[in-house]
């Protein structure tokens, strides 16, 4: 058996994402391979991105749709090693 599981992301439900570093924290230079802002680079500082607009809310929307895929996977994961 199989069964459709249906979730809906948009600005009802999904608040905007925020881009740059919140307040009151410093910039410092990230770890190799760690992709997030961090307001530091290589030579310094960056600039402070544009926040709010639509690709804040779009990786508001992707942020998400992966916890709610985490969940439900988590889910599905502990039910199968119960019932292995």
């Amino acid at each position: 058996t199989s069964a459709t599981i249906e979730h809906r992301f948009d600005g009802s439900n999904c608040k905007p994402a925020v881009i740059g570093l919140p307040e009151n924290v410093e910039p410092v230079k990230p770890e190799a391979g760690d992709y997030n802002y961090s307001g530091m680079h290589d030579h310094g500082t960056l600039p402070f991105p544009r926040e709010g607009g639509e690709y804040a809310q779009l990786i508001g929307f992707v942020c998400e749709a992966k916890k709610a895929s985490d969940h439900f996977l988590t889910k599905v994961i502990e039910k199968r090693s119960v019932s292995g």
